[in-house]
């Protein structure tokens, strides 16, 4: 079967997808700061985006859209230009952008999912329990991806719709891949001790209290994402191929 050309893929998530963290290793190889400040810097609770044009353009070249879309050869859509985001955000953007991105300039969408509880209470009055909450937005996509003929795919943060995710919507599932096992959820804060992906966030150097992937952590997704896309059918063509 042919493979399909990408030209341009949709990312869609939160500070994950964004790359809340990698500054630091910018700051600390071109800036003079030590772990110690960047550990001050995340309790302070100032914003990520003011940390100037340096640590900025880092964060962007070593994020999984941008390392994905690099070695496929497209362009990385990123609508969210700050840190953060809920479930609910990301299905709103993703609304929303169809009034200026068509079938005929975006091939697929990827949407890292966040935390299910990040929503305010009065969605909560909506539904049963979190699953429906869960489904509910999942839907949102698929009616988005049906009506307009792109192709979407996810992976989770959270447990809770990773295991959606991966017993529901198989077809559009990332597995995160790594240590020769596949993963439905990425959030080493709920996996027990033994769990490897302490290796993949920056907190594993036990130096700062930050959970966000570090720069092999999103290797890692880059390379989860590219084994799902390049495994569909018709599958997308790599770089060269």
């Amino acid at each position: 079967m042919k493979p399909t050309k990408l030209n341009s893929i949709l990312f869609l998530g939160d500070s994950f997808t964004w790359g809340q963290g990698l500054q630091y290793y910018h700051l600390i190889e071109n800036e003079g700061w030590d772990w110690k400040k960047c550990s001050n810097f995340l309790e302070s609770r100032e914003r990520f985006e003011n940390l100037g044009y340096g640590a900025d353009e880092y964060r962007r070249i070593n994020s999984f859209p941008n390392l994905v879309c690099k070695e496929l050869n497209c362009r990385p859509i990123i609508p969210q230009q700050e840190n953060g985001g809920d479930n609910s955000r990301i299905i709103d953007i993703l609304e929303q952008i169809h009034l200026f991105v068509t079938s005929n300039v975006l091939d697929c969408i990827i949407v890292q999912f966040s935390i299910p509880s990040r929503i305010n209470d009065t969605r909560y009055q909506q539904f049963n329990n979190i699953d429906e909450i869960i489904i509910s937005e999942i839907e949102r996509i698929n009616e988005f991806s049906n009506e307009n003929n792109i192709p979407w795919f996810g992976f989770s943060w959270t447990k809770e719709v990773g295991s959606i995710l991966e017993t529901q919507y198989k077809e559009n599932y990332i597995p995160i891949q790594y240590d020769n096992k596949e993963w439905n959820y990425f959030n080493i804060e709920h996996h027990p001790p033994s769990f490897p992906f302490k290796k993949l966030v920056i907190a594993g150097n036990k130096k700062i209290k930050d959970f966000h992937p570090n720069l092999e952590g999103h290797k890692v997704i880059k390379n989860s994402i590219i084994n799902k896309l390049t495994r569909v059918r018709p599958p997308f063509e790599r770089i060269g191929n």
